[in-house]
């Protein structure tokens, strides 16, 4: 298999290439919307996994062989998707770190508060909605630019549009969630099925074994392997968000508890808690002033509930779930292995 590190060196130069022609495009508007792109591809570009290019790359590696470069292209699709949603998440959860850097809308309060602008954030947040925005109208013609064959482009992209609006579902389920007091796993499930199985991991599959030609047979097992080894990333994920740390996830340790973030681990503790770890609990979620004490607290209930070794022990078994069916799965041996490789470490994940 191909080494992923040489992979993501070519992704990356491709979103940069692909950013700094808008780049060039937009000193022909204005200064500003110079600057915007200009800021859009910094964001872009900083230190990430590139999980979902890779998985354009080998879904048509599955299926194909050949026209590296053209896929390549078509996968910078998914990052732009990834950096818009980000954009927009940062602002919706007021946060201020994002791979370990400030957020898009913090990058622009400072550019604004430079300028002497009196109450600079709203302005930033407007700016940043702006990006967002951007990114997401030119993150499909990376697919539309590509040599692929028109029927194939076309069916790629409404698959890219219908993973689009699947994830703005998702977001606004786990917005309610956060009011929903008494939230039932299959409510979290549900959202981590539309905001992290379908598009971090299935719709950038899809993408790339579309391209490939792939009949809908072969896209069902590809769902039948990305559905649990997405629900399976994002168990792991929400884990980290309370028991990482800043350096390893990027982000501060205590924003999901701030945002009062309704995961498998909080609902389950819930589930399980005794009325004073219940009230406790309860207190510290969606609490923007919470200390490091109540972050340790809220560790403490979790891991005494049982939610912690629940959590874990079911995303392993869904991470297993999917290496079963990618092994079994009658894939080209180079799209077989990277299947295999990533849910075999799904749930080691440290950062």
């Amino acid at each position: 298999m191909q080494d992923s590190k040489a992979l993501k060196q070519k992704i990356d130069l491709a979103i940069s290439k692909f950013l700094e022609r808008r780049i060039e495009q937009a000193k022909e508007v204005s200064p500003s919307s110079e600057l915007l792109m200009k800021n859009i591809k910094e964001f872009s570009l900083r230190k990430g996994k590139r999980i979902r290019p890779l998985f354009v790359v080998f879904g048509f590696k599955c299926f194909a062989e050949g026209q590296e470069d053209e896929i390549i292209k078509v996968s910078v699709s998914t990052e732009l998707l990834h950096d818009y949603l980000l954009i927009h998440d940062d602002i919706m959860d007021k946060s201020n770190l994002r791979r370990g850097l400030p957020t898009f809308h913090k990058v622009y309060e400072k550019i604004y508060a430079e300028q002497n602008v009196s109450n600079p954030a709203p302005y930033a947040e407007n700016s940043a909605i702006l990006a967002g925005d951007i990114l997401s109208a030119i993150s499909s013609e990376p697919i539309l630019e590509s040599s692929f064959p028109d029927e194939l482009k076309t069916k790629a992209v409404r698959k890219f549009n219908e993973t689009n609006c699947q994830t703005g579902f998702g977001q606004e389920l786990d917005i309610l969630l956060e009011l929903n007091e008494n939230a039932k796993a299959e409510d979290v499930d549900l959202v981590h099925i539309l905001k992290t199985a379908k598009y971090s991991v299935e719709s950038p599959l899809y993408i790339g074994a579309i391209l490939a030609g792939a009949t809908d047979k072969q896209l069902k097992v590809l769902s039948d392997y990305a559905i649990p080894a997405g629900r399976a990333f994002q168990i792991q994920d929400d884990v980290l968000g309370v028991f990482g740390s800043e350096e390893k996830i990027g982000k501060p340790v205590d924003s999901d508890l701030k945002e009062g973030k309704k995961t498998l681990l909080t609902v389950h503790a819930l589930e399980k808690a005794n009325p004073e770890q219940k009230k406790r609990l309860l207190e510290i979620l969606g609490n923007q002033s919470i200390s490091m004490k109540d972050v340790l607290d809220a560790r403490k209930i979790i891991e005494e509930t049982g939610s912690l070794k629940h959590s874990r022990t079911l995303a392993k078994e869904l991470a297993n779930q999917a290496l079963e069916i990618a092994k079994a799965a009658d894939f080209r041996q180079e799209g077989k292995d990277f299947l295999i490789s990533i849910a075999d470490k799904l749930v080691n994940r440290e950062d």
